[in-house]
């Protein structure tokens, strides 16, 4: 979910909220704060997944009341949720969607490499790198990101002061292997190299996650 949406969203909880709040305040007793407010926060936590542990402790139970104190308490938790997607909650969401992602897909390469698709496997390999660091490239201004090769990618993150001449080099290397199995060149590596080549490619991912 982008950020606009998501924030869209919270601002309408709250608003529904504030609402409540008011009529509360005005002596109007309808329906309860748990009849349809509590399940659309229940939404906004279902949004952010583990991330919003934090708050977890203060919705554990959902209200029957319509009182100003309960009003008053979820809106606090709303706008401090709020608060932290405008400071980059957001981002920390999909970074972890991100490398959740890159983790199946190196699993799968593994899988392949074990039933002795080399090929297949070292290619797969060879995509999750290039993702991992266009991804970088994006967030840090490099210039046709999407064009470039792993070991390009590699030399422009080095030369903006972000990877160290080893890196570079490290990606080099892992990336010599994928590009030898993109162009299914004859004859195949073995199954021992292409394995060896995706475990360095995960422990590079897992040393050098995205800024």
């Amino acid at each position: 979910m982008k950020k606009e949406h998501l924030t869209a969203f919270i601002d309408q909880v709250i608003a529904q909220g504030e609402n409540l709040r008011r009529k509360s305040q005005q002596g109007e007793t309808g329906e309860s704060l748990g009849t349809n407010w509590f399940p659309r926060i229940m939404s906004v936590f279902h949004l952010l997944g583990s991330h919003a542990d934090p708050w977890k402790y203060a919705v554990a139970k959902c209200p029957t009341d319509h009182s100003t104190n309960t009003t008053d308490k979820l809106l606090g938790v709303l706008k401090a949720i709020r608060e932290a997607v405008n400071d980059g909650l957001l981002a920390e969401i999909e970074d972890a969607a991100q490398a959740d992602t890159l983790m199946a897909m190196l699993e799968r390469a593994q899988s392949l490499a074990q039933e002795e698709q080399h090929v297949a496997a070292g290619s797969v390999g060879q995509s999750i790198l290039e993702e991992h660091l266009r991804e970088w490239c994006e967030r840090t201004g490099c210039s046709s990101a999407g064009s470039m090769s792993a070991d390009d990618l590699g030399t422009a993150l080095y030369r903006k002061g972000h990877f160290t001449k080893a890196d570079a080099e490290r990606i080099q290397s892992l990336s010599n292997i994928g590009r030898y199995c993109q162009a299914n060149k004859e004859p195949p590596l073995a199954g021992a190299k292409i394995l060896e080549t995706l475990t360095g490619i995960h422990e590079f991912i897992s040393t050098h996650p995205v800024l």
